[in-house]
This record gives structure tokens, C-alpha cells and sequence, in this order.
């Protein structure tokens, strides 16, 4: 009965008596190898005889062409046999990998006729990393106003920022969105092993809320710090103020919340009333009732009108 292959050990033992054998007699044919190994006590003819004929004059066949080449048998040969990439394709690899969007590395390995797991070790190997991309707010849908906006600050605001200057007054303010209280689960590593779904009994059930419970908070950043200066303030800390009781923020609590809540915390910071007050463009922020609000509480504002949508944040 042939064995399907021969164990690490066995090659092993092969390659050091070849290698042997060819030191003394370098030219010796394929035939005379083999009739020399079965002479041997190890590994014996039982063992020999248990491995194909096809297979131990291939095995013969390699380790003589290994010796002729690098002058050892026993010693492994480093690397996969495979040709190593040539220079030129090395070079338009990374050509066509530098910084590039949209390119990946299967449709590089079909241009330059390489594999893809090479097009990775060359990039890798010549010091390149692969980044993922930041998010961020998409520009194209109101470039031009927020272009428009950005020339205005720049001309009543002057570019400079310091502390006595029209920068260093703005209170750049917004509402967050909902903060949830409960971290989100993810369903792919929330398993549960057992022997059957019956054993397990209620626990694979995942109750979870419709409607995930969070709070808003507001809050704003200046040249002078933080405002409010210790902590945000806690939009739904103003619902049990109201009836019926809102399940989010209006414009009647927004503009209740600028003359009680922020109003103070804006003096604080800037004691003299000199703060410049700045919102986004956000409904609640543009009702009447809330730019009336803002009139009555603070002294000077950024012009609601001017501004560009989301050019807040920008």
C-alpha cells in the first residue's frame, strides 16, 4: 500500500543521504541514487517500497537539480520557486497605486500582468500604507454661497484672530443631536454557543427599544473657551417645563432656553456683553420667536441671513 506523502521527516532523511551521495559523486544518474537508497538500513526498503516509484524519481529528479544549482540538498531553498517581479513592473505598480482613487489592487495586478497578492507586497514592501478616507461634509451642493459667506467674515472680520478683535467675540453655538444612553449591540459578535436553540431556552431573545432614549445638549466654543464654562446644557432638563410634555426641542423651548440658559452662560465668558452670537441655519433657530430671542438677549449677532447653510460648522 503506497503512502499518500512523504511526512517532513522522511524527505529529510532522503535530502541529507542524496546530498551525500552526490558530494562523492556528483554526476551519478537518477537510477543509481535510488538503487544507492535502498541499500541503506535507514530508511530501509519498507519504507521506500511504501512510497510511489513516480514520486521518489521526481523527489531524485529536484534534489540533484537543487545540488547542481546551489550545491545542497538538505538546506530549504527561500521562496516559493516563483520568478521575482521585475523592476519595470515593480516601477509601474507603484505608479499606478500612488495615491489614486478608485484603484484597486486586483484591477492593478490584471494591468501589469502580476498576481494581486504581489501588487500588496510591493506596496507594502516600498513603504506604502493603505488609508481609509475621513467623512466629511460635502461641499459641492452650496459651494457657491458658503464661497460668498467665508468673503464676508473675511472682510468685516478681518483674518486675524485675537482676543480684542471681532474673532476673538464670536460664540459659534449649536444643538447637538440625540445622545443615546444605551451603546448600540452588534449583532455579529453577539452570540450565544449551545448545544441547540430548546437548550438555550429565553436567551437568544434581544429586546431592544423602538425608539432609542437620548438626550440633546448645547453648547458653544469661542476665543475665550467653553461656553457654558463647566458643562453643556441639557436641552431635555427643559421638557418637564412644558405641557404636554415635547418629545424634542421647538422653537418656543429654543428661544426659552436662549434668555434663561444660554444668555447667563454667554455673559459669563464675556462679562462686557461684547460676545458676538452665531447659530446654523436650522429651523428652530430661524422661527420668530427664536430670532426674537436672540434680539433681546444678546447685543450683536452674525446675520442669520448672510450665512450659508451649514457654514457654522464649517
Amino acid at each position: 500500500m503506497y503512502q499518500e506523502k512523504m511526512d517532513k521527516k522522511l524527505k529529510s532523511i532522503l535530502k541529507s543521504q542524496i546530498e551525500s551521495y552526490l558530494q562523492k559523486t556528483p554526476h551519478a544518474s537518477d537510477g543509481k541514487i535510488i538503487k544507492w537508497l535502498y541499500i541503506g538500513a535507514v530508511p530501509g526498503p519498507d519504507t521506500l517500497n511504501a512510497i510511489k516509484k513516480e514520486s521518489l524519481r521526481s523527489f531524485v529528479v529536484y534534489q540533484k537539480k537543487k545540488f547542481a544549482m546551489h550545491g545542497f540538498c538538505a538546506d530549504h531553498l527561500k521562496g516559493n520557486g516563483q520568478p521575482s517581479v521585475p523592476g519595470r513592473k515593480i516601477a509601474q505598480v507603484k505608479r499606478l497605486m500612488n495615491s489614486k482613487e478608485r484603484r484597486s489592487t486586483r484591477s492593478v495586478s490584471k494591468i501589469v500582468g502580476v498576481s494581486q497578492t504581489s501588487v500588496v507586497r510591493i506596496m507594502k514592501k516600498y513603504g506604502y500604507k493603505a488609508y481609509h478616507k475621513y467623512k466629511v461634509q460635502k461641499m459641492s451642493e452650496h459651494k457657491e454661497r458658503r464661497v460668498e459667506c467665508a468673503r464676508m467674515f473675511l472682510s468685516v472680520y478681518g483674518r486675524r484672530v485675537r482676543n480684542y478683535r471681532k474673532w476673538g467675540k464670536i460664540i459659534n453655538t449649536d444643538l447637538s443631536a440625540k445622545i443615546t444612553t444605551f451603546a448600540t449591540q452588534n449583532s455579529k459578535n453577539d452570540v450565544i454557543w449551545s448545544l441547540s436553540r430548546e437548550s438555550a431556552g429565553d436567551m437568544f431573545d434581544a429586546p431592544e427599544e423602538k425608539f432609542t432614549k437620548g438626550h440633546m445638549i448645547w453648547g458653544g466654543v469661542s476665543y475665550r473657551g467653553l461656553v457654558p464654562r463647566t458643562a453643556p446644557i441639557f436641552a431635555g432638563d427643559l421638557y418637564n417645563e412644558y405641557e404636554p410634555k415635547p418629545k424634542t426641542i421647538n422653537s418656543i423651548m429654543n428661544a426659552d432656553m436662549i434668555k434663561e440658559k444660554a444668555g447667563p452662560a454667554v455673559l459669563e465668558v464675556y462679562p462686557d456683553g461684547s460676545g458676538v452670537f452665531q447659530d446654523d441655519g436650522a429651523a428652530i433657530h430661524r422661527a420668530e420667536v427664536s430670532l426674537r430671542a436672540v434680539e433681546e438677549t444678546f447685543i450683536s449677532r452674525v446675520d442669520h441671513t448672510t450665512q450659508a447653510p451649514k457654514m457654522a460648522d464649517v
